[in-house]
């Protein structure tokens, strides 16, 4: 183990700005997130044009969206349904009509 090996291992962060690549807010991109009509590949299309303006490597969008969900993965954003089995149903249908029938025997 060696101290380059150690520095690249706890700061990974610290070797992408030293190869070029142009640093993420990710605080901004998940805040951003939550608005209406935002999407992870819009960020990126941002974050790529303001990259360029500065003369930096953006990251390609598989690496933008892994890092991006590495640093979500803390929030751990879950709705859980508290309820009993069989208490309630729910229909999730594409179609504007629901048809049901009743069998009177």
């Amino acid at each position: 183990m060696t101290n380059v090996w150690l520095e690249e291992f706890l700061y990974p962060e610290k070797q992408a700005i030293e190869k070029g690549y142009y640093p993420v807010d990710w605080e901004k991109v998940h805040k951003e997130l939550q608005k209406k009509n935002v999407t992870l590949k819009l960020l990126h299309h941002e974050y790529a044009i303001s990259a360029k303006e500065v003369r930096k490597i953006p990251y390609a969008y598989r690496t933008f969206a892994e890092k991006y969900g590495q640093y979500a993965q803390k929030f751990k954003l879950t709705m859980p349904l508290r309820r009993k089995p069989g208490e309630i149903m729910e229909v999730d249908c594409w179609y504007n009509t629901f048809y049901s029938r009743s069998y009177n025997r």
